[in-house]
């Protein structure tokens, strides 16, 4: 069977898995901790993200373009000498992120005012993990050992160790009275996807019979090249999707930050229908561009233009009965207000939806450059909102500063795509 046939439904099952059990996690620590608690919290997990997420969005693409483009006699050596390489990246990127936020926070320069560090370790613990995570599943899908259809199940094993291993330690902190607080469970839960993300590391090297000889060291300078050029695309992406918070935080208080917040997540629980169709047709895209069917890709990307706007009209209307639901099941009442944001939010990406796949599209033909253009448009543009709406609305102001922000980087990247390759990708332009 061809694994391609299960793209769009085994990846929107994925996101769905990872969105609702985000979302979960989200809601029980707004619903464990006060607001102002976990504003802290989200502050200090955005800056980290700013330093770990776009370098492994780098070394994730780095690995889909070597293991697809090497010869079979050198795979070994290649794939022997990827692992080493980002073992290396991950832990010394994760490190110094640790570092830098410790010196902050010891400088005054963060103004978290709880004490110790533990919403700072619980926030590089996950950040951590994340990376770690995605590396692997990429690992896995580019070597071939794993195909898209069997990461479910890779991926379920998984969190049942997870959860396995979450439940023992919250057992084991009530009973003994250790664990002081569920934000240290979390902490070490998160510790223990790190060390069973490293032992599916080990294995799967262990498998391939790789051994330190074969490493090529002489590759690791031209990665480096590579992945900073990567990691620069996707800096601007983590960017722009978090310039909002960090404005809410020095412009309102941390309150706003945490109501924010949660807007933001229920938003994120509507992306995964569209998500799941765009990233099934990426490579689509790919092979009628590099054929010179042109005419395909502008239908291929309609298609999916549309797709994706249906998706999304359906999953507002699912996760508004989830919110419904989180509401009644969690004491959310301090969080009042989140409703208005999510719903501005949300009508800025169902339109940025109709002008279709534009991003995804630049960068599966080459044209990422553009796309780096297109969002410093969106990144200056939510600077200037943010600075300008929120002193006077709060939380709304910052919404309608990022919507608006989301659709100018979607104009211009909609207008880059025709200027480099003459297609017109709106959703319903032949309707």
């Amino acid at each position: 069977m061809n694994p391609s046939r299960y793209d769009l439904p085994v990846s929107a099952f994925l996101r769905i898995a990872f969105a609702a059990l985000s979302a979960s996690i989200t809601f029980t620590l707004a619903a464990i901790l006060l607001p102002s608690v976990f504003g802290q919290y989200v502050f200090a997990l955005t800056l980290i993200t700013l330093i770990t997420i776009p370098v492994q969005k780098g070394c994730v693409n780095l690995i889909i373009r070597e293991l697809s483009r090497v010869e079979k006699q050198n795979y070994i050596r290649t794939y022997g000498s990827l692992i080493v390489w980002l073992s290396v990246n991950i832990i010394s990127i994760s490190t110094i992120s640790g570092v830098v936020i410790f010196l902050l926070y010891k400088t005054g320069v963060l103004t978290i005012d709880i004490s110790g560090l533990r919403v700072l370790g619980v926030a590089w613990v996950i950040s951590f993990s994340t990376s770690v995570c995605a590396v692997i599943s990429a690992i896995l899908r580019s070597s071939g050992r794993v195909h898209l259809g069997q990461l479910p199940e890779f991926f379920f094993r998984q969190f049942i160790f997870l959860l396995a291993i979450f439940v023992l330690l919250f057992f084991v902190g009530y009973k003994l009275k250790y664990l002081s607080s569920v934000l240290q469970v979390y902490a070490l839960s998160g510790l223990a996807a790190v060390l069973c993300s490293f032992v599916v590391l080990l294995i799967s090297s262990l498998h391939r019979r790789i051994h330190f000889r074969q490493i090529d060291m002489q590759l690791w300078g031209a990665w480096y090249g590579s992945m900073f050029s990567l990691s620069l695309v996707g800096g601007m992406v983590v960017l722009q999707s978090n310039v909002d918070i960090i404005m809410i935080s020095q412009l309102a208080s941390f309150e706003d930050v945490a109501v924010y917040k949660l807007s933001i997540s229920i938003v994120a629980l509507t992306q995964f229908g569209h998500n799941a169709v765009l990233s099934a047709r990426s490579q689509r895209f790919a092979s009628l561009y590099f054929s010179e069917n042109l005419a395909g890709l502008e239908r291929e990307a309609i298609s999916a233009s549309r797709f994706a706007t249906g998706f999304g009209f359906i999953s507002f209307f699912v996760v508004l009965i989830l919110l419904l639901a989180y509401s009644s099941i969690f004491s959310l009442y301090e969080y009042e207000g989140i409703l208005v944001p999510f719903l501005i939010l949300f009508a800025g990406q169902l339109l940025s939806l109709l002008l279709g796949p534009c991003s995804i599209i630049l960068n599966m033909t080459g044209h990422e450059k553009r796309n780096l253009i297109a969002s410093l448009f969106g990144i200056v543009s939510n600077v200037i909102g943010n600075y300008i709406l929120v002193p006077a609305l709060g939380v709304i102001g910052a919404a309608l500063a990022t919507a608006f922000s989301i659709l100018v980087w979607k104009f211009v990247t909609y207008r880059m795509l025709r200027s480099a390759i003459g297609i017109d990708t709106m959703a319903f332009r032949n309707i």
